[in-house]
C-alpha cells in the first residue's frame, strides 16, 4: 500500500505541475517583447518606406491606419479576449500552441515547423552522444591506468578547457580554420547544410 499510495501522490501532483509548466509558457509567449502585432506592424512601417513628407495631413493617415490595423491584429491573434478564455483555447483548441498558426510563417503550424526540424536534431544528438562516448570511456580507462602522470594531468586540462570553452565559439572558430572563410586558411569543409556540393553523385 505503500509503494501504490506514494505512486498516486505522484501522479496527482502531475496535475498541477502541468498546469504550472502551461502557465508559464502561456504567459511567456504573450509578456516577451517583439509579439506578433508588433512585428506586423514593424513590417508595414518597413514597406510604407517612413515616407512622411507631405505635412501634417499625411502624418495623420499613416498614423490612423496603424492604430486600425493594430487593433485589426489583436483581434486576429484574439489577444482582445479575457485571459482566461485565451488561455483554455490554447490549452485545448490550439494543443498548448502545436496547431496554431506560426506568427513568423503564414499558412504553417508551429507542430509542423518542429516536425521539420526533428530528423537534424535527432541526428546531431544520437551523434553527438555516440562520439562523446566512444572518446570519454577509452580516456577514462587510460587515465585511471596512468593517474597522477603527465598524461592524466594534460588530459584534465584539456577536459577542463574544452568544457569552459562556448560551443558557439568553437564552432566558429572551427568554421574560419577549415571552411575556408578567411583565406589563409584551410577550405574543406562546406559553411552550411547538411550534405556536401555534389553529394548525389558521389
Amino acid at each position: 500500500m505503500g509503494l501504490l499510495s506514494y505512486i498516486l501522490r505522484r501522479l496527482l501532483l502531475a496535475i498541477p505541475t502541468f498546469i504550472g509548466i502551461t502557465l508559464v509558457c502561456f504567459a511567456l509567449v504573450h509578456v516577451v517583447p517583439g509579439g506578433p502585432v508588433e512585428e506586423r506592424l514593424r513590417a508595414m512601417r518597413s514597406l510604407d518606406g517612413g515616407g512622411e513628407t507631405g505635412g501634417a495631413s499625411s502624418h495623420a493617415a499613416p498614423s490612423a491606419v496603424a492604430e486600425e490595423y493594430r487593433r485589426e491584429l489583436i483581434r486576429h491573434y484574439g489577444f482582445d479576449q479575457p485571459l482566461l478564455k485565451r488561455y483554455g483555447r490554447w490549452v485545448f483548441h490550439n494543443r498548448l500552441g502545436l496547431s496554431m498558426e506560426s506568427y513568423k510563417y503564414p499558412g504553417r503550424t508551429a507542430w509542423q515547423l518542429i516536425r521539420e526540424r526533428i530528423p537534424v536534431s535527432l541526428w546531431f544528438g544520437v551523434t553527438g552522444f555516440v562520439l562523446s562516448y566512444l572518446v570519454c570511456i577509452p580516456l577514462g580507462v587510460a587515465k585511471a591506468l596512468r593517474d597522477g602522470s603527465r598524461f592524466d594531468v594534460a588530459t584534465s586540462l584539456a577536459v577542463f578547457v574544452g568544457y569552459a570553452l562556448p560551443a558557439f565559439a568553437v564552432g566558429m572558430v572551427l568554421k574560419m580554420l577549415l571552411c575556408g572563410s578567411v583565406d589563409a586558411h584551410w577550405d574543406v569543409l562546406p559553411l552550411g547544410g547538411l550534405r556536401s556540393e555534389g553529394y548525389a553523385a558521389l
